[in-house]
């Protein structure tokens, strides 16, 4: 489904500013149609032209006064904002299907502060960690929510903004990898004091491989999105877990499950550095 992006102009005998994220037609009373800017696919309205959103075109910046999906058009008006916008989404991913063989193990030394793990030795030791990644076909939906005021200057962040209602999610069918880390390394960093294991660590690691993909594989880091929020029941929460944004993938989550070594080899150095 496509989306238009239409512009209007208040004339000067009208007077006062318009938009802002009115909706029906108090906002628009007294505004003329001028011309369609672009058109984009729903999708991609969804993330860039939601009520509120600056859209950039050509060069020159135009306010998003209401997104309306059922029509496919969005009312904006140029405006040089000091600010742009981020969308806030949730992201949720479902695993369809993991093939036979798909996955990789790799055994990496960790020492055993304890010296009482399985196979330990008095005076210290050495467990093995067994990373195993996977790829397949995923189900990945995104609802946007809100948005971020980020100011021009500095992208300094200025306001969270909510929508009025969450827009519908957008669902699409694509490839991602997915790694199934040890069941002892949550209760190990917890241990040391660590607690946010799974929205802060796992997190920050994702994107972190994102940064990195483009060393190890032949891709772009915006081939590739992650689960960005988790919350307690997720099914993949405390799973390290990427997928292709392109529909249907193109087959970089294949190329990183080959070059899984390398890649999490990179991101231990850039933690490390």
């Amino acid at each position: 489904k496509v989306v238009r992006v239409v512009v209007r102009s208040r004339p000067a005998a009208a007077g006062g500013g318009g938009g802002g994220g009115g909706s029906g037609e108090g906002w628009a009373a007294g505004w003329q149609e001028e011309a369609t800017l672009e058109t984009m696919e729903e999708s991609a309205a969804q993330l860039r032209a939601y009520t509120g959103a600056v859209l950039l075109h050509g060069g020159a910046s135009y306010l998003i006064d209401e997104l309306d999906l059922s029509r496919g058009v969005a009312w904006a008006h140029r405006e040089d904002a000091a600010y742009f916008t981020a969308p806030r989404d949730h992201t949720r991913v479902a695993i369809l299907s993991r093939h036979e063989g798909d996955g990789v193990e790799e055994e990496q030394e960790e020492d055993d502060d304890e010296g009482e793990g399985e196979g330990g030795a008095e005076g210290g030791g050495a467990g093995a960690a067994r990373l195993k990644g996977f790829v397949g076909a995923m189900r990945v939906s995104k609802s946007v929510y809100g948005y971020r005021k980020l100011a021009k200057a500095n992208a300094k962040l200025l306001e969270l903004v909510e929508l009025d209602a969450p827009l519908p999610p957008h669902e699409y069918e694509t490839r991602g990898l997915w790694i199934e880390l040890p069941s002892r390394l949550k209760g190990d960093l917890a241990r040391r004091g660590h607690e946010a294991y799974a929205r802060g660590a796992l997190h920050a690691i994702e994107h972190l491989c994102i940064a990195l993909a483009p060393l190890v594989v032949m891709c772009d880091h915006a081939d590739l999105g992650c689960q960005c929020t988790r919350r307690a029941g997720d099914a993949h929460a405390e799973r390290l877990l990427l997928f292709e944004r392109r529909r249907g993938g193109t087959g970089v989550a294949e190329q990183l499950r080959a070059s899984l070594p390398h890649l999490l080899g990179a991101a231990l150095a850039r933690v490390e550095a």
